[in-house]
């Protein structure tokens, strides 16, 4: 299917009519035919031809897309959830006339980017007025009023819980929300519930190849991984492009660069995150962009190279096909469960299938990434660092501009409230079974209790493909998966992420008026008065 094809389908999936004015945007900025697209939307039987669409001021249907969706099976196993549709028929109770609608998940095919998908229903104005969404999705385009923003909300009591507190008084992790503050200091969802990362291994596996222990350091899991395969095993570790080439690079970088990160951050403290201990150490995007230049993280020094190096070692263990760089191979749970992998790195939505699943024999541990030490690369530090949280925030509910165009925002924040109490929160993620609550007084899930510990942890330096723009994220991920599937060498991978990394700066410092600054952000101010933060064993 092309992309004039794909582009009408999200149009039909979600309205009848659409104006003109919308058809001309959406052809636009996808570098589309508008007679054609015009004509592709036509024949699935929308009318192209409105100047504007119907008023739609007395609207009373909120429609609702990618949470917890009723009547769907998380993982796959076991009875499909109701709780979401219960809660909202309580809340319609309440509410006479008003209706909640929950809209089918998005249904995108390999190499399919679903940020992309919901970009584009906001661009033609039929998004849903509340759905799942990463917030860093939206930072680059927080300048196109596509998203309500939540500064004020966050800080207005909730009328359905006693005491009528605020969600940030109500939020379990709220250092970890601040940390979602965008570039322009503005919050762009609600945050429901967490996610986190972990080693589930075969025990059975361990057993048979002598691993009498959980890794303690990098090197004992390498380790661990050569003692597997010499017992028959053909893939000690499961995981995919995304898991490797986002949270992979993520963990690394912190373990390399964190004794530098004074150095990095520069003082750089304009956004809110910095109100949240969790997030001292992370790096803003305006210091990403300083470091680039200063030649921190350029392609000619040796700790950068470094981290991708100890990356590439590491996925010589994995299983071969990583899947697209959108990360959409489906495997890593089935070769796992199948006993073709030992160890699978993923995240606690599988805690659900995992303990209902009725085809697993064997029995199942998980722990965290150990820390990197001058075992492995002689760049780690003398004193070994705790490998550092990479989840946060799983299920966020952005709101779309929808709702303040017809009217509809009062009745969808209040929807919000009733979702945000104790019981609510408990019963619908707890029903799930797949992630932590974010709520205070909401319960965790059973299999869940060891995510809460590593959720406690220092957040990672930076997010390696969230930092930046659409553009310079997509790039990423393909020249990533690239090297990691030997498609270039590590020679060529520094050229293309250093022309990547330039580039996405410029865009940054001419986007947010950087400019005067940047002019003193230069290799000789950076990387060649500090050569210490390119020396191996300097730290």
């Amino acid at each position: 299917m092309d992309r004039i094809e794909r582009a009408a389908d999200v149009i039909a999936q979600q309205e009848k009519q659409i104006t003109r004015k919308a058809l001309f945007e959406s052809a636009a900025v996808a570098g589309l035919s508008v007679a054609a697209l015009t004509a592709a939307v036509e024949a699935r039987g929308v009318e192209a031809a409105h100047d504007a669409l119907p008023p739609q001021a007395d609207s009373k249907t909120i429609r609702v897309q990618g949470i917890y969706e009723p009547g769907t099976i998380p993982g796959g196993v076991g009875k499909k959830i109701h709780k979401m549709a219960d809660v909202a028929a309580q809340w319609q109770a309440k509410n006479p006339g008003y209706t909640i609608k929950f809209v089918p998940n998005a249904v995108i095919g390999a190499g399919q980017d679903e940020a992309q998908w919901i970009k584009t229903q906001l661009l033609a104005g039929v998004a849903p007025d509340i759905f799942n969404f990463n917030q860093e999705n939206a930072w680059p385009d927080g300048d196109k009023g596509w998203y309500y923003t939540f500064d004020n909300f966050l800080n207005q009591p909730n009328p359905y819980v006693a005491g009528k507190p605020t969600l940030w008084q109500q939020y379990a992790f709220p250092d970890i929300v601040k940390g979602h503050y965008g570039p322009d200091n503005k919050q762009y969802a609600v945050d429901f519930d967490m996610v986190e990362v972990a080693v589930f291994y075969n025990k059975d596996h361990f057993a048979k190849a002598g691993i009498t222990r959980i890794p303690q350091t990098w090197a004992e899991m390498i380790a661990a991984c050569q003692k597997l395969q010499k017992a028959g095993f053909q893939h000690p570790m499961i995981g995919n492009s995304w898991r490797l080439a986002d949270w992979g690079v993520d963990i690394i970088f912190d373990q390399l660069f964190k004794p530098f990160v004074k150095e990095l951050q520069a003082g750089i403290t304009s956004n809110k995150n910095r109100q949240s201990e969790q997030y001292r150490t992370y790096v803003l995007p305006k210091a990403m962009c300083r470091a680039i230049k200063m030649g921190y993280l350029g392609p000619d020094n040796p700790r950068f190279r470094e981290v991708m190096k100890v990356l590439y070692d590491w996925r010589q263990y994995f299983n071969r096909d990583l899947g697209s760089a959108l990360g959409s191979n489906t495997d890593v749970y089935r070769l796992f469960v199948t006993e073709k992998g030992s160890m699978m790195w993923d995240g606690n939505w599988n805690v659900r299938a995992l303990r209902l699943d009725p085809l697993i024999k064997f029995k199942i541990g998980s722990f965290y990434l150990p820390p990197i030490t001058r075992e492995t690369t002689p760049f780690a530090a003398a004193t070994p660092l705790l490998a550092c949280r990479i989840g946060g925030i799983a299920d966020a509910f952005c709101v779309s501009n929808t709702p303040v165009k017809n009217g509809n925002i009062g009745h969808v924040l209040d929807y919000i409230h009733f979702l945000f109490t104790p019981k609510n929160c408990g019963d619908i993620a707890g029903e799930a079974g797949q992630f932590i609550p974010n709520i205070k007084g909401a319960a965790t899930p059973p299999g869940e209790e060891i995510f809460n510990d590593v959720l406690k942890r220092p957040y990672t330096i930076i997010k390696n493909t969230y930092w930046g723009d659409t553009q310079y994220n997509n790039e990423l991920r393909t020249e990533n998966l690239n090297y990691l599937n030997n498609g270039i060498s590590l020679d060529e991978y520094m050229k293309e992420i250093g022309r990547s990394q330039a580039s996405m700066a410029d865009r940054y410092i001419a986007k947010y008026g950087w400019a005067a600054e940047a002019r003193n952000w230069s290799p000789a101010a950076g990387i060649q008065k500090h050569p210490e933060i390119g020396r191996a064993g300097s730290v």
